[in-house]
């Protein structure tokens, strides 16, 4: 084991103290930023191996129209439940699926709820939060609730966002005006909401209808992914745009104390954060996975950087699935080949599988892999390169995108791919 010993550069809090500014439905409150000592420490993987998986190929029966932003099993029911958004009625949808039958290789939409019509520019990312009582989803500017035993729907408009990073420090200046919804969390009786190019986090009270904004540290950037611990009142914070004049990304995660207004920053970079049995985990593309002890003041990591994870993370029954990757994903073909957001283009040098369905035990540190097919994909799957308007004199290599995975009860998982094609994985 090796053990170093890390100081976070100290950040210039915002406030010495609480400030809070009052209206009759907005509350604007200054987090102070604290510095976090924490130390290192390296806990290998300790057996990797390939993986004999029972891999089935499954299909989803839902609209080919729809642009997928969210799917997740939802714990308290039977349903998968994806968002989407369906280019023909020009509206964002919420389906409930399931199995057509037991035994089913066909995953069909048992109902489904229109949630509004399309407002902004962009088509908008969107999120699902599944409760005991109620299932909230956000898009764009709105967060809806629906009633599980009656299937109502309520909806609130989000206020403007007061705190955005300035438009000269994100690659694409519009990008700034479109403040939608990337992320929810549930704490206790509010809804905490990040939205894109924000440098705060919105919440929501569920009682009172009212709003209040906590405003983070500048030097934090913009609000991404969310973490709540309800148990402990905390959220975690993984940051997106680092507000430098590189468009760093990702470069840094916080939690806020909501007891105290305290908002502690690690200068790690974590681009997805999650828990198992109430212990923090997250993915570094530095460090690979790391493990928080209850304190936050120790972090341990697994070297899994080389991986190059492509999907997201889902851990079920103390087990993390993933994809992952032999090769840095940069090698990739050409960029002037048409986009595709089904398949992944290889070289056709590329002689043996490199991406694999993962899945690592945290109890045993053992990982096993079950490489995906190569496809032959003739000439850029009948694409045209954007500059020429020829096709690709080689012929190529590629591989189907895992594009969600989905737990199942029994310890299995369902890998979505697009054009409704999914994976069944018993382990």
């Amino acid at each position: 084991m090796k053990k170093i010993g890390i100081v976070v550069t100290i950040i210039v809090a915002i406030a010495a103290s609480l400030v809070a500014l009052s209206t009759s439905a907005h509350r604007i409150n200054y987090a102070a930023a604290r510095t976090v000592n924490f130390t290192e420490e390296e806990v290998p993987i300790s057996k990797t191996s390939l993986a004999n998986f029972d891999v089935k190929s499954i299909s989803i029966n839902v609209p080919q129209a729809n642009t997928i932003f969210d799917v997740r099993k939802d714990t308290f029911s039977n349903y998968i439940l994806q968002l989407g958004y369906d280019e023909a009625s020009k509206t964002y949808k919420l389906y409930f699926l399931k199995r057509a039958s037991s035994g089913s290789k066909s995953i069909i939409p048992a109902k489904s709820i229109i949630l509004k019509k399309r407002e902004m520019s962009l088509i908008a990312g969107g999120k699902i939060l599944t409760g005991k009582d109620d299932i909230y989803v956000g898009i764009e500017d709105a967060l809806f609730t629906i009633n599980r035993k009656t299937m109502s729907v309520k909806s609130v408009k989000l206020p403007a966002v007061r705190f955005k990073i300035s438009e000269n420090l994100v690659p694409d200046e519009e990008f700034v005006q479109n403040n939608y919804i990337i992320d929810v969390a549930k704490l206790d009786n509010e809804v905490a909401i990040s939205q894109n190019c924000a440098t705060s986090i919105l919440f929501y009270d569920t009682r009172t209808g009212k709003f209040r904004t906590v405003k983070l540290p500048e030097s934090f950037g913009t609000v991404n992914h969310l973490l709540a611990l309800q148990d402990r009142n905390i959220l975690f914070v993984t940051n997106f745009y680092s507000g430098d004049k590189n468009f760093t990304i990702n470069n840094k995660f916080g939690y806020l104390n909501l007891k105290t207004n305290a908002f502690n920053i690690f200068n790690l970079p974590v681009s997805y954060l999650f828990t198992v049995n109430g212990t923090v985990y997250g993915m570094s593309p530095v460090k690979g996975l790391i493990k928080l002890d209850e304190n936050f003041s120790k972090v341990e990591f697994t070297p899994l950087s080389r991986l190059h994870i492509l999907s997201p993370l889902v851990s079920s029954k103390d087990k993390l699935w993933f994809v992952g990757s032999d090769i840095d994903t940069k090698n990739l073909l050409d960029e002037t080949l048409p986009a595709n957001n089904t398949v992944t283009y290889y070289s056709d040098k590329l002689t043996k599988p490199v991406e694999y369905i993962g899945l690592y035990s945290f109890k045993d540190r053992a990982l096993k892999k079950y490489y995906l097919p190569l496809i032959s994909m003739g000439h850029a799957y009948g694409g045209y390169s954007a500059n020429t308007q020829k096709a690709p004199e080689k012929a190529l290599k590629g591989i189907e995108l895992i594009k969600q995975i989905i737990p199942e009860e029994n310890g299995s998982v369902i890998l979505l791919k697009g054009a409704g094609k999914a994976l069944e994985v018993n382990p």
